[in-house]
């Protein structure tokens, strides 16, 4: 007999199953006038997933721009590439950042045949997206995947040892990716993570979330190592 717990469940997926196919880029509820500044002038855009979503956008307030929280939880690569390809008809950053990938390669936890599959079509989304902001002439910055925290018990069930090799490889890369191409790579690796490649505990929310505390962290290194660039060519283009 199904129990009230799992007719819940099985309720709540169905639901978020068709609200998805309704809504596939999730964002009928952004407001688009934050897509646009006088001139495109002084603009930063945050896209990406829940990570870029439960980043405090104040705390980039060096940043002598309007930033943009663009994230939406749940997004994959293909998604915030056509919202971005959507976004791009309405306004212009000067600057995007990115940070995205994760939910692609956590389906590699269903199956470790999905490896090759999840890898090969994250890095062609986000290498579109690189194509995309050239093309504009938009200055980019791709965060690299975040690591993984500790695994909580429920999300065992759909876990494998395959995932984590894939989020370290496709970081290696997108590095080389930036490095060959019009485009800046941001390592969080050296600041979030323990020996293990992991997110330290005490900047884990979760398996695949980070606190307030890794936030202002993150955020303090991303000034720190592009603030000057970023507000001089914010600067250059008043």
């Amino acid at each position: 007999m199904i129990s009230m717990a799992e007719l819940y469940l099985a309720r709540k997926c169905y639901l978020s199953n068709n609200i998805l196919r309704i809504d596939p880029l999730e964002d009928r509820s952004l407001n688009k006038d934050l897509l646009v500044t006088p001139g495109n002038i002084n603009n930063i855009w945050l896209m990406g997933d829940s990570r870029v979503a439960q980043w405090n956008k104040d705390l980039l307030s060096p940043l002598e721009a309007n930033t943009v929280n663009l994230g939406i939880e749940g997004q994959t690569t293909s998604q915030v590439l056509n919202r971005i390809k959507n976004y791009f008809e309405i306004g212009n950053p000067q600057w995007l950042i990115l940070e995205v990938g994760i939910n692609d390669l956590k389906i590699i936890g269903l199956n470790k045949d999905l490896v090759s599959r999840s890898l090969e079509g994250c890095l062609e989304n986000i290498s579109k997206i690189a194509e995309l902001c050239k093309i504009r002439n938009i200055n980019l910055i791709i965060i690299n995947i975040f690591p993984t925290g500790n695994i909580e018990f429920f999300r065992r069930i759909v876990w494998n040892s395959s995932v984590d090799p894939a989020i370290i490889e496709a970081n290696r890369r997108l590095e080389d990716y930036c490095s060959k191409n019009d485009a800046y790579f941001f390592d969080t690796y050296p600041f979030l993570c323990n020996e293990d490649f992991k997110v330290h505990e005490h900047y884990q929310n979760g398996s695949l979330h980070l606190n307030d505390k890794a936030y202002k962290v993150l955020s303090e290194n991303l000034i720190k190592e592009f603030g000057a660039k970023i507000n001089s060519k914010l600067i250059n283009n008043k």
